[in-house]
């Protein structure tokens, strides 16, 4: 989807702190479309059709997992076409959609836009806590390239994603589901809120923002002094837009970013596993 231009996303986060430079949109590409001196594409690609076509199911496993790797196999196909009943029956846990951006007025800068809530009463997969309001749940569907990063355990960009996630919903824990290609093996990762992680996200993105929104008010004065003739002052402008925008790094994602950008006919896009 495109990203939400009020704020910083929780899909964004791990970007902007650096904590991958393979995958786009790289911290530079971001502060475009944020100030609005660029505009993502808003074409499909495959690992976006793969992750809207699968989500559904990966929910579904979540819901009949119970910590054993084949236990929801038995039951998979009665609970995805049962009725209502039959799925509340065999349902370990349950969790929902909600179309809705979730921000946390203490942090109005910040918003996560979640994959499911799990319902109030939901007990945690790490230790069976019952949490009384519920906590986030993210899905991933991955390729089998991408599933190599898993195998130690769940990759830095997407600890910071949940904990963005968190910070947004005031939670205190929350799982990521992620469905292995290879076999079809699937596994919940469960996490509390890393308090130091939290300060660190709230710090940077504060005065990320900041330039962001300073850059958009040099922007309107940039477009309005390219109208008028007045090209000095336009260029002053755009100066103020260069010196916010983040710093080059050696990663392949930005090396891409500013070979495409500086092509003829240029448009940017969006790629990559991580969303």
């Amino acid at each position: 989807c495109l990203p939400y231009i009020g704020g910083i996303g929780a899909s964004e986060i791990g970007n902007l702190l650096g904590l991958t430079k393979k995958y786009r949109p790289c911290p530079a590409e971001v502060f475009h479309y944020k100030v609005g001196t660029a505009t993502p594409s808003q074409n499909a690609n495959r690992a976006m059709l793969r992750g809207k076509i699968l989500e559904p199911i990966v929910k579904d496993i979540w819901s009949l997992y119970n910590g054993e790797d084949d236990a929801w196999v038995p039951v998979m196909e009665d609970y995805r076409e049962g009725d209502r009943a039959t799925r509340d029956m065999l349902a370990i846990r349950k969790a929902t959609k909600r179309n809705a951006y979730f921000v946390n007025g203490d942090f109005p800068y910040l918003f996560s836009s979640l994959d499911y809530f799990a319902e109030k009463g939901t007990a945690g997969m790490l230790d069976g806590k019952i949490h009384t309001e519920g906590f986030p749940v993210e899905v991933k569907t991955i390729n089998q390239n991408y599933a190599r990063l898993w195998e130690a355990g769940c990759p830095p960009y997407h600890v910071c994603q949940l904990n963005q996630e968190m910070i947004c919903t005031n939670s205190d824990y929350g799982e990521i589901a992620v469905l292995f290609p290879d076999d079809f093996s699937f596994r919940i990762f469960p996490f509390y809120k890393d308090e130091e992680l939290c300060q660190r996200i709230i710090d940077y993105s504060k005065s990320w923002w900041d330039k962001v929104l300073e850059s958009r008010e040099a922007k309107k004065q940039m477009d309005k002094f390219y109208q008028l003739g007045q090209m000095e002052k336009g260029e002053e402008m755009q100066s103020v837009i260069d010196s916010n925008e983040p710093e080059p790094d050696d990663g392949e994602a930005y090396q891409q970013y500013i070979r495409e950008r500086y092509k003829p006919g240029f448009v940017e896009s969006i790629d990559g596993e991580i969303g």
